[in-house]
């Protein structure tokens, strides 16, 4: 009972979003003391069990890592991103936004934590946590760039153009988001970049560096031997060079 009970109780009470792993000393020193003397011939099926044990762990945090939980990232990433669209819409009808702007708010120091959790034995960034690193800075940039326009502010007709022709734009790359099929949506900013010139400064400066980051998130999705898993439009299998 003790062997069951005092794991999962090490697990529950130190482990937090900042130390994953934390426990794993104190659980490994709870089993080795648990070990009882055993004779010579016993020991290579003792030591056979343990392995056994940790392989099928490993194995199936592995699976879940890179096929469930990260399915559910990208699909949770899909479902914010549609808010700046929408944000915008909002705006055009003079329509306030401040439900959006917490939910985006919210997903920031959460997409934070997820990127700590992906770094690699050597404490670096994986490419995986750096796609998602962008992803928060353009939310983060979005959601400034937006807040003046969260006081029901007049805009010009220009200005309104632009923005429709904005969120037409951002609604494409949130519902054709995934590991695959990305160019089209970059082509896309990079034409919608060249015929829109002839807009304000800031709203140049603002818009430019946010579309500037999400091409760069959208190419290194495809192309750093990054994991996906792409079967009948399902996120998140690797493709091998």
């Amino acid at each position: 009972m003790l062997n069951l009970f005092i794991p999962f109780f090490i697990v529950y009470f130190l482990t937090n979003k900042f130390t994953p792993k934390s426990y794993f000393v104190y659980g490994m020193a709870f089993v080795f003391m648990q070990l009882m003397p055993i004779s010579i011939k016993d020991l290579p099926l003792r030591i056979g069990a343990l392995l056994y044990s940790f392989g099928v762990i490993t194995i199936g945090l592995h699976l879940y890592s890179k096929y469930v939980r990260r399915k559910k990232v990208y699909e949770k990433l899909k479902e914010k991103f549609l808010l700046l669209p929408l944000q915008l819409k909002k705006v055009i009808l003079g329509k306030y936004i401040s439900q959006e702007r917490v939910e985006i708010r919210k997903t920031i120091p959460a997409m934070n934590q997820l990127i700590y959790s992906t770094r690699n034995l050597k404490y670096l960034a994986t490419e995986y946590g750096k796609v998602l690193y962008w992803f928060m800075m353009i939310f983060q940039r979005f959601d400034y760039f937006i807040s003046s326009y969260d006081k029901n502010i007049e805009i010009s007709k220009e200005e309104e153009k632009y923005l429709v022709k904005l969120a037409e734009l951002l609604e494409f790359i949130g519902e054709k988001l995934s590991i695959e099929g990305n160019k089209e949506s970059i082509l896309k900013i990079e034409k919608f970049q060249m015929e829109e010139k002839n807009i304000s400064l800031n709203l140049k400066e603002g818009i430019g560096e946010i579309l500037n980051l999400l091409k760069l998130a959208l190419s290194q999705m495809k192309t750093k031997g990054y994991h996906k898993h792409e079967k009948n439009g399902k996120y998140l299998k690797r493709k091998k060079k």
